[in-house]
């Protein structure tokens, strides 16, 4: 499965950065036909893409911990932990 035209310059972005793929995974949840967990928090914000993609920051702990960017329209979505020290400034 190819992943949605929106996220890949976040994919991009991260893995130029020296993040890496934890895993990945497809229809993962009910509304997520592919998903692709980083291994280390995301290096920038990208709220900036909001119109095109949801922000979802999860802390329910019955869920993976962390921030996530979602394509909706194709159900496409990239996950990574939280940043504990951004959090906390």
């Amino acid at each position: 499965m190819t992943l949605s035209e929106k996220l890949k310059p976040i994919l991009e972005a991260e893995l130029s950065a020296g993040n890496s793929i934890e895993g990945t995974y497809e229809s993962a949840f009910k509304n997520t036909k592919l998903l692709i967990i980083l291994k280390k928090p995301f290096n920038a914000d990208y709220k900036t893409h909001a119109s095109e993609l949801y922000f979802h920051c999860e802390r329910d702990t019955h869920y993976p911990v962390g921030e996530s960017y979602t394509d909706m329209k194709c159900q496409h979505a990239i996950h990574a932990p939280f940043n504990l020290k951004k959090a906390m400034n």
